[in-house]
């Protein structure tokens, strides 16, 4: 502003005074003019800064100026802003500087230019910095901010890379499965050369078994198709090597017996050859009860993959776990006619009937009520003074609309070093050849499959209590 004033003054050196307070004075055509050149001050006002506009591809987007957020698709990477500091003495003079953060690396100094463009954007979020001054050079620090966010593309967010990963997994599940059917072949036909008479058998329950893991893949009733593998492999290569082994050493038993009678009547030992006889029944008797062993397996790999009809209808829980009670009572009498136990129920009579699929339930039940009788009937045996072997059944309906359900018994409770691992496939704290390891672990995928949960509580020589929740 002085510069513009002693530029006039410059122009009428002619016709000017200085007063003796400073004052200047100017003459002109009607009159003069004066002012005091001390009175004079630089403008100190912070100018608002805003943004005016917001072009798409050079199409003004209406409105979009005046968000906190503007998202565009990941094609929509050509825009420009315009912007303005509201200080309106001399307007030309106004300074500007932008920054777009994760663009620039640092603030950009326009001078007067009031408006920027960007091209080629990639997807992410970014934020427009804008800053100005008054005519004086008074800048606005604060200034004003807007955010920009570029979507991806389809085929760069995470469901897509889900995809990519679900792809690979499949990919990877069929080449294993591939592999996996090359390694059972190889093994099958090794096997058929050293089979015995119980080889079909044998075989036909290998092919069982095989069949029983695809249906639990497709029902996913196993986190971990490597984890069911090793499993049967471990459990059944127990009593097949059982089977081949004392068959390998009947087979020698039955040629010493040969040797022995084709010897004439008096250099014959009668004795010895009663005594390989004896031997050759034992070892029959354990070929026997490995055979029924693996059996036992297979059956327990059929009932673990057995489908029920998967249709969940409205059922009396009460009832279903008083028959099933009954039943697993009646069943362990009937082998052992010295069992007894105390039974026990306490049912929640305003307990509605909810919807389950209730073949899968009761299986749940009767293997939890079969587990408490084996467990009281085998403190029974110990003979301790004054025990009473008991097993109850507790139903409520919780505050939150669950089923609890509580199946107890005061058998010699569960070692606390094995509880976590009650309810892996194929962990069985039963005698070898009374368990298979897999009613746990079925029981545990059918109250998941249901929404439930299910835990246990024990102390030792106190007793177990499993506890079952079902959402109504």
């Amino acid at each position: 502003m002085l510069s513009n004033i002693f530029a006039v003054g410059e122009s009428l050196r002619s016709a000017h005074i200085k007063g003796e307070d400073g004052t200047l004075y100017f003459g002109g055509n009607n009159g003069f003019n004066f002012f005091d050149p001390l009175q004079l001050k630089a403008n100190s006002y912070i100018p608002p800064i805003v943004i005016t506009q917001f072009k798409l591809f050079d199409s003004l987007v209406k409105g979009a100026n005046e968000s906190k957020e503007i998202v565009l698709k990941h094609n929509e990477n050509y825009f420009s802003f315009e912007f303005s500091s509201l200080s309106f003495h001399n307007p030309a003079k106004n300074q500007y500087a932008y920054q777009l953060e994760g663009v620039d690396k640092g603030w950009v100094y326009s001078g007067s230019r009031r408006y920027v463009a960007y091209t080629n954007i990639d997807p992410g979020t970014y934020v427009l910095k804008v800053k100005g001054t008054n005519n004086d050079g008074v800048w606005n620090e604060e200034g004003t901010s807007i955010t920009i966010i570029i979507n991806p593309p389809w085929w760069l967010t995470w469901w897509a890379y889900s995809i990519y990963g679900l792809l690979l997994i499949a990919l990877a599940i069929i080449i294993y499965r591939y592999q996996r059917q090359r390694v059972i072949r190889a093994e099958r036909e090794k096997a058929q050369k050293k089979e015995l008479a119980q080889a079909k058998e044998i075989e036909k329950a290998y092919t069982e078994l095989k069949n029983t893991q695809a249906q639990l893949i497709q029902s996913e009733k196993m986190a971990s198709l490597g984890e069911l593998t090793a499993g049967i492999a471990h459990e059944i290569q127990n009593p097949l090597n059982f089977v081949n082994n004392f068959s390998e050493v009947s087979n020698e038993l039955m040629e010493e017996v040969e040797e022995e009678r084709s010897k004439n009547q008096e250099s014959r030992d009668e004795k010895l050859v009663s005594e390989i006889l004896s031997d050759i029944k034992q070892n029959l008797e354990k070929i026997n009860h490995h055979g029924k062993r693996a059996s036992s397996i297979v059956k327990g790999m059929l009932e673990h993959s057995r489908k029920s009809s998967g249709k969940k209808e409205p059922t009396n829980i009460n009832a279903l776990a008083d028959e099933y009670l009954k039943l697993a009572y009646q069943s362990l009498r009937a082998k052992d006619k010295d069992f007894n136990a105390t039974l026990e129920t306490n049912f929640d009579p305003s307990l509605p009937k909810i919807n389950v699929v209730s073949q899968d339930i009761g299986r749940v039940i009767l293997n939890l009520i079969t587990n408490a009788f084996y467990a009281v009937n085998e403190r029974s045996k110990k003979g301790e003074t004054g025990y009473e072997p008991k097993v109850s059944i507790t139903t409520q309906l919780t505050a939150n609309s669950q089923l609890l359900m509580a199946i107890k018994d005061n058998g010699s409770g569960i070692p606390s070093h094995i509880k976590d691992k009650i309810f892996q496939p194929f962990f069985t704290t039963k005698p070898t050849g009374q368990g298979t390891g897999l009613g746990l672990s079925l029981a545990y995928d059918i109250v998941k499959a249901h929404g439930g949960q299910i835990r246990v509580e024990s102390k030792e020589g106190e007793g177990t209590i499993f506890f079952i929740e079902l959402p109504i």
